[in-house]
């Protein structure tokens, strides 16, 4: 039975999609069958950040019925296997379809890790109905955390479980929230502290995870204890 798993955030620009793109390739790592899926049907970043043509065949053919799932799964070079969404602007009202397409997925890999929108869009509520557990994602400053207050309040609204909180783009600065402060507002765990690394941004040139171009970069050693965490290894 496949395990989804939704990375999602209260808000945009806090470094979800590469929180899931690398917490996939590293569980992928650990030698566990792992599928990488774009459910942010309003701004699709994971086919552009892996290097895959938006001409070619996405989750929106699928939803659309002109391909089958198995079409649209694509093998990056690092081994993470990913289903792109299309960057049309005429795309972001598919979601009504998705629920169906992810649960197509049941079966076809042990973990699949969903990249949801940001915020608090319809979508999002849709998306929560087909996960299983929910990590969210935020930075330390005191919008992002107070936006992953309501998110962690739409999730259990939702009734699913909270795995974690990711806190990305850690500098450990005067000017950021503490660790600290930021799990006694939150009221649960922290599952891992990402660090602000020049190297993810040599990555996304590149259009391979940082976990897989640099694998000793800080980002990347977090990442993978990320990984462990969530596979309970750690």
């Amino acid at each position: 039975m496949t395990k989804f798993i939704s990375v999602v955030s209260g808000k945009g620009g806090t470094g979800k999609t590469t929180v899931a793109i690398n917490l996939a390739l590293a569980l992928n790592e650990f030698g566990h069958n792992v599928i990488l899926l774009d459910s942010d049907l309003r701004s699709a970043d994971i086919g552009l950040m892996l290097g895959v043509s938006p001409k070619l065949n996405n989750i929106h053919d699928v939803i659309d019925g002109k391909k089958n799932i198995e079409e649209v799964v694509y093998h990056h070079p690092s081994g993470l296997n990913f289903i792109p969404a299309s960057i049309s602007v005429q795309t972001v009202n598919a979601s009504p379809e998705l629920n169906s397409v992810i649960e197509s997925l049941d079966g076809s890999a042990e973990m699949v890790i969903m990249d949801a929108p940001a915020g608090f869009h319809k979508e999002v509520f849709s998306l929560l109905d087909s996960s299983d557990e929910v990590i969210i994602v935020t930075n330390p400053e005191l919008p992002a955390v107070t936006d992953a207050i309501r998110t962690i309040a739409l999730v259990e609204q939702s009734g699913k479980k909270i795995a974690g909180i990711v806190i990305n783009r850690y500098n450990g600065d005067e000017a950021e929230m503490s660790v600290e402060n930021i799990s006694a507002m939150l009221g649960k765990e922290i599952l891992e502290v990402i660090p602000e690394d020049i190297y993810i941004r040599k990555s996304v040139k590149l259009k391979y995870p940082v976990s897989y171009a640099y694998p000793l970069a800080p980002s990347s050693v977090s990442f993978k204890r990320l990984a462990a965490k969530v596979l309970g290894k750690y």
